[in-house]
């Protein structure tokens, strides 16, 4: 009996550890909660530039890390395909994110749009 005890109540205790553990604030992807603490959001993005901009585009994206909220941010060149980027971003907020990004003009951004064969990808995260 004693046994069965401790057994329930490690697994109540287990039980609210996770839930203590996984309970999200996440309104509108903008601040998550884990242990009290904040996490950080994830951006990763998918660039496809015009050969002739590649350099260009790879250039503007060196500015991501010296902006509030950026906690990394790395550049990846895909192998096969020169002229694919993909930009792995860490940021202590979404909402830092969505600053830098409606920081620029619609001048700046179309100019920078200008850069790329196709749309942008991306998407956030959060680490799990």
């Amino acid at each position: 009996m004693h046994i069965k005890y401790l057994t329930r109540r490690t697994f109540i205790g287990l039980c609210l550890s996770l839930v203590t553990t996984y309970v999200v604030a996440n309104d509108n992807n903008q601040t998550i909660i884990q242990k009290g603490k904040t996490m950080s959001i994830f951006h990763i993005g998918t660039l496809y530039a015009k050969p002739e901009s590649i350099d260009a585009l790879i250039e503007s994206l060196s500015v991501v890390s010296k902006q509030k909220g950026c906690i990394s941010h790395k550049i990846f060149r895909d192998i096969e395909n020169p002229n694919k980027v993909m930009s792995y971003e860490e940021w202590e907020s979404k909402e830092d994110h969505d600053n830098f990004v409606g920081a620029f003009s619609e001048e700046e951004m179309g100019a920078w749009l200008g850069m790329l064969s196709r749309e942008p990808e991306g998407s956030f995260y959060t680490e799990i």
